[in-house]
């Protein structure tokens, strides 16, 4: 179901409105309902849909650290081309290993760090360059903060719709890149170097990084598993990527739609129907979860570390190589 259709529908039900339209002051306040209870949902109960698999990724020689694509939201598992990489406390790795930091080879290892503003920071100091997607974003503000000669420093830049902006200071790093809700995607660049992006509905950019040990000592494809980053519905053609949820997303606005009215009663009943709907949900996605289990390997196909080990002599679907 589109994103106009559950707000329309809802706001029949409540008795604000027909199908044939709503108010716009009323369609985006519900929009911001509806997106509420879907990030609730989604950050809540961990859905199939949310998954990614086998998403690949390049780490780089002689770089520690691996930046993931922005859609990654968290990180299940990473490998190479031929073994699993196991997390590991780096307070851990030192305390075992001081001088873990600068080994380099093949990684074997890996720490969640920090969240990165862009997914390539500047080669070499430079000025940096913003530009929107859209020639609406004429009045927002971009604000850089990061290194420049070594110390801290910040610099806010007002945007100029799809005409590049270019600051004063030679940033080496970048720390944070914020801005205000804009239309269109805001690209972050030095010179003709794209560092990263900010979407629309995100107020600052955030990649997910991990640190490698060892260093690698060639460039290699790491191959991630995660779950995606939460988007909200923006336009009306829009649909939720939880079709599962679209029941109790809709109950839920109804109750909020009449709460707004000070119905609180029928409010009531419409959160249970939405309770009542998302437990069957979960109900049926417990069921699937168990299907998939029952077909995993047997534990004597695993390695004494919980691993699966190859079996060469193996081919098709049976094949690990």
């Amino acid at each position: 179901m589109r994103t106009a259709d559950i707000i329309k529908q809802a706001a029949t039900k409540a008795g604000l409105g027909t199908m044939d339209g709503i108010s716009t002051n009323l369609h985006t306040w519900a929009l911001g309902a509806l997106n509420r209870h879907y990030e609730q949902i989604w950050r809540v109960y961990p859905f199939r849909e949310q998954k990614i698999v086998s998403l690949d990724v390049t780490a780089t020689a002689g770089s520690p650290y691996l930046v993931l694509p922005q859609q990654v939201e968290a990180l299940r598992a990473l490998r190479s081309a031929t073994d699993p990489l196991i997390v590991m406390s780096e307070l851990f790795l030192n305390r075992v290993d001081p001088a873990a930091f600068t080994k380099t080879g093949t990684p074997v290892n890996y720490w969640n760090m920090p969240d990165s503003p862009v997914l390539t920071q500047p080669a070499a100091a430079g000025t940096i360059t913003v530009v929107s997607s859209s020639t609406a974003d004429t009045t927002q503000t971009v604000t850089l903060f990061g290194l420049v000669s070594g110390l801290t420093a910040r610099e806010e830049l007002s945007l100029n719709g799809t005409t590049p902006v270019t600051g004063s200071l030679s940033f080496s790093e970048l720390v944070s890149v914020s801005k205000t809700q804009t239309t269109g995607r805001v690209t972050v660049k030095r010179g003709a170097d794209t560092l990263g992006t900010v979407a629309p509905w995100d107020w600052r950019a955030a990649y997910r990084r991990v640190r490698l040990f060892p260093i690698p000592d060639a460039s290699a494809t790491m191959t991630v598993e995660g779950t995606r980053r939460f988007q909200p519905l923006v336009d009306d053609d829009e649909t939720p990527m939880l079709p599962k949820c679209i029941e109790p997303l809709f109950c839920l606005l109804v109750a909020d739609l009449h709460e707004f009215q000070g119905n609180y009663e029928p409010a009531g009943v419409e959160r249970s129907k939405a309770e009542a709907a998302l437990q069957i949900v979960l109900k049926h996605e417990q069921a699937v979860d168990d299907e998939d289990f029952r077909t995993y390997p047997a534990f004597g196909m695993f390695s004494d570390g919980g691993w699966p080990v190859s079996d060469t002599s193996k081919t098709g679907i049976y094949s690990l190589t």
